[in-house]
């Protein structure tokens, strides 16, 4: 015997790729979609707005992912990519940011750029603007706040969303590399946080795991375009404000949810034009 390992003791085995995205959310100031929509498109797999959750077992959007080095010169690939989780937010005095992280069946490492044709970004309607301007934060406005058409003001948000797909079992099946996807369940969260006042706390603390509440969120960027977050939900915690933190600023998760009548969890409708 030994008490050694040897090279047998580790085999090749499921061969996945991540992939993660950030950034801030911009809308271009010609009537053509943002080049963000991608990730509304790609995470509902749905074409066109308003972009809702889909049906159990919807096919999901798959993307060909390319990482560039040294003025596209040579660049990264991921086949097959889709997307797992969403997250959009935003925070007083800054921008309005996203992250989203996506697997796909494997990678092609440095390409060949040839021609410097296959990497060109070019949006359906136009090449891409080279004056996008971020959202900013102040320009978001917000009505009703869970739940509370008098209640407008707040400090921060951040909407997390996550698709379930397919687990390893299906996805890999009798292969070392990801076959088909499949969608089978959506989830998501909608934090915010707020300069106390008594009638947004009771708001939030009245509703805990009760009456389901509404919230929209209207981003607006270049020439007055809109992306518009509508969310359907139950309040699941609430953090009642610390007096020992000068200004009292209160905070409460709301757990996305499709209402009785259908009305989906979430909707995200975009005005470009």
């Amino acid at each position: 015997g030994t008490n050694m390992q040897n090279e047998h003791s580790i085999l090749a085995g499921y061969k996945s790729v991540d992939v993660s995205l950030s950034g801030e959310l911009t809308i271009g100031p010609a009537a053509v979609e943002s080049p963000h929509d991608m990730l509304f498109q790609g995470f509902f797999s749905t074409a066109t707005t308003p972009f809702t959750v889909p049906a159990i077992g919807t096919t999901p959007y798959s993307f060909t992912m390319f990482q560039a080095f040294g003025a596209e010169a040579v660049y990264n690939q991921v086949t097959s990519a889709v997307f797992q989780t969403l997250n959009i937010s935003g925070s007083s005095g800054e921008t309005i940011k996203y992250d989203a992280t996506m697997r796909g069946q494997g990678i092609t490492r440095e390409v060949a750029n040839a021609a410097g044709t296959i990497l060109t970004p070019n949006p359906p309607t136009g090449p891409v603007q080279p004056d996008l301007a971020p959202i900013l934060f102040c320009s978001a406005t917000m009505n009703p706040w869970l739940g509370n058409a008098a209640a407008k003001s707040f400090n921060s948000f951040q909407l997390s969303m996550t698709n379930t797909l397919g687990d390893d079992k299906s996805s890999f099946q009798n292969s070392c590399t990801r076959g088909i996807e499949t969608y089978n369940g959506f989830s998501g969260t909608l934090s915010m946080e707020w300069d106390y006042d008594s009638t947004t706390d009771s708001t939030a603390y009245n509703n805990i795991v009760g009456t389901l509440v509404s919230t929209t969120i209207v981003l607006t960027g270049a020439a007055t375009k809109t992306i518009t977050l509508t969310m359907h939900g139950k309040i699941s915690e609430y953090s009642a404000p610390d007096p020992d933190s000068g200004i009292f600023v209160g905070t409460a998760t709301v757990d996305l949810l499709e209402t009785i009548g259908g009305t989906d969890a979430i909707s995200i409708a975009t005005a470009y034009a």
